[in-house]
C-alpha cells in the first residue's frame, strides 16, 4: 500500500524540488542536487517486513521515477536487541522473542556489535522455533559482524546482506547530525518563540503523539557519554527526537518523506509548525506500508472466527448427524404451533454438549492462528525477493 500512487508521489517530490531553498547537504553527500531525492528512515533493528517493503519501495522509484532514494538509519534510538519469531511447537504456533544480547540503555550508535558466540546461540534458538534451517541468515550475521563498528552498522551490514543488488544509498543519522546544516537547524529550535509554537502544534493536534517541552527543553537528545538524555542548550553531540528527526529530513534532505502507517501524527505536528512558526517549503509526506504474515499453512484467523460463529448459527455443519439437520431445516419453516416440538427433540439430541470439542478445538486454532498470522515478526524471515515483485506490483 501506497498513498498516494508513487508515480504521483514521485510527480510531488519533483514539484518539490523547484522550490527546495537549501540543498547543501545533498551536495555534501554526493547526491545530484538536479534530481529530487525520495527518503525514509527507521532504526537498526530487527524490524517487521512492513518496514523493509518501503526500502523495496523507494527502490523501485529511483528505478522508474528517476528519484535518488535514502535510507536514513535513525542510529540514535535505544539499543533494541531481540527479534519476534514464529515457535512452532507440539503443533502449535506462538511469537517468541529471542534475544540476540541483553537489552542496553544506549543508543545504538553507542552499543558494540554483538559478539560471534552471541550470534550463533541466536539463530540455533531462531532455527529451534522454526524447526528447519537458516543457512542463509546465519552466514550474513557472521560476515555482518567482521566490518561491524557498532550495533548500527551490524544491523546495516545484516540486512543488506540479505538484500539484492540496490540503488539506495544509507546513511546514519549520527552522521547527518555532525553537519553544519544540523547544526543551523539546532539552532532555529531554541528560544520560547519555538518551544510555544511547538507546545500549540501539540496541544492542536488530535492524537497528541509526543508530550509538550518544558521549559527550557529543546526537541533534542545530548549524548553524554553512552547515553542520551533530553537537551537543554546548543552544545555538545545533539541528536534530534521523533518531531525535529523527520522536520530535519524534510528540510535539508528531501523531497519526498516515506512514513509507515505511524508516522502520519507526527507529521500533523510537523506540518503546524512548518506553516506557523518557520514558514519555510519542506519534502510532502507519503505512507506506505504492507502486511506480510508468515502464515505457515494455517487458515486466516477471520476464517476460524467465522467457523467459531457457524458453531452457534448452523451446528449442523460441525455435526455428523442427520436428524439434527433435518430437525433445524424443518424449524425453520415450521408454523409457530410446532416448533416447541421441534426445540424439545433438539435439546434432546443435546447439540450443545456435542459441540463443545468443537469449540475447543477452533478456539486452539484461532489462537494458532492468531500466531502464524501476526504481521510484526523479523524481516528476515520473508525472502528479499517476494518484498521487491511486492514493490514492483504497487504501480
Amino acid at each position: 500500500m501506497c498513498s498516494p500512487h508513487p508515480a504521483l508521489a514521485a510527480a510531488l517530490a519533483r514539484e518539490h524540488l523547484r522550490t527546495a531553498g537549501d540543498l547543501r547537504l545533498r551536495t555534501a553527500l554526493g547526491l545530484d542536487p538536479g534530481r529530487p531525492v525520495v527518503a525514509t528512515g527507521h532504526q537498526p533493528e530487527f524490524f517487521h517486513a512492513g518496514v523493509w517493503f518501503r526500502l523495496f519501495l523507494i527502490d523501485e522509484m529511483a528505478r522508474r521515477e528517476g528519484l535518488q532514494a535514502i535510507f536514513v538509519v535513525v542510529d540514535s534510538d535505544r539499543c533494541r536487541r531481540s527479534a519476534r519469531i514464529p515457535c512452532l511447537s507440539e503443533g502449535c504456533t506462538r511469537a517468541r522473542d529471542i534475544e540476540l544480547e541483553p537489552p542496553l540503555d544506549v543508543p545504538s550508535e553507542c552499543a558494540p556489535a554483538p559478539s560471534p558466540a552471541a550470534w550463533e546461540r541466536f539463530v540455533d534458538g531462531i532455527e529451534g522455533c522454526l524447526g528447519q534451517s537458516t543457512g542463509r541468515l546465519r552466514s550474513a550475521g557472521r560476515e555482518a559482524l567482521r566490518g561491524a563498528s557498532d550495533d548500527a552498522a551490524f544491523h546495516m551490514r545484516l540486512r543488506q546482506a540479505l538484500e539484492p543488488e540496490s540503488p539506495r544509498r544509507e546513511v546514519r543519522l549520527s552522521e547527518l547530525c555532525r553537519s553544519s546544516e544540523f547544526r543551523e537547524f539546532s539552532a532555529r529550535l531554541a528560544g520560547n518563540r519555538f518551544r510555544e509554537a511547538y507546545n500549540r502544534a501539540v496541544r492542536g493536534s488530535g492524537h497528541r503523539p509526543v508530550r509538550s517541552l518544558e521549559a527550557g527543553e529543546l526537541p533534542l537528545w545530548r549524548l553524554e557519554g553512552v547515553r542520551r538524555v533530553p537537551a537543554r542548550k546548543l552544545a555538545g553531540e545533539l541528536r534530534p527526537r521523533a518531531l525535529a528527526l523527520t522536520m530535519f529530513l524534510r528540510l535539508y534532505l528531501c523531497d519526498l518523506f516515506l512514513h509507515g502507517t505511524g508516522g502520519l501524527a507526527y507529521e500533523a505536528v510537523n506540518d503546524a509548525l512548518l506553516r506557523d512558526f518557520l514558514s519555510v517549503p519542506s519534502a510532502p509526506v507519503a505512507v506506505a506500508s504492507a502486511t506480510l504474515a508468515p502464515g505457515l499453512g494455517r487458515r486466516p484467523p477471520e476464517v476460524v472466527r467465522s467457523d467459531l460463529r457457524r458453531v452457534s448459527s448452523a451446528p449442523e455443519a460441525f455435526l455428523d448427524d442427520p436428524e439434527l439437520a433435518r430437525l433445524r431445516a424443518e424449524l425453520r419453516s415450521a408454523p409457530r404451533a410446532r416448533r416447541a416440538l421441534l426445540h424439545r427433540r433438539l435439546a434432546q439430541l443435546d447439540p450443545a454438549a456435542r459441540l463443545e470439542p468443537v469449540r475447543l478445538r477452533l478456539e486452539s486454532e484461532l489462537a494458532d492462528s492468531r500466531a502464524a498470522w501476526r504481521r510484526d515478526y523479523a524481516y528476515f524471515i520473508h525472502r528479499a525477493p517476494q518484498l521487491q515483485e511486492l514493490a514492483e506490483g504497487t504501480w
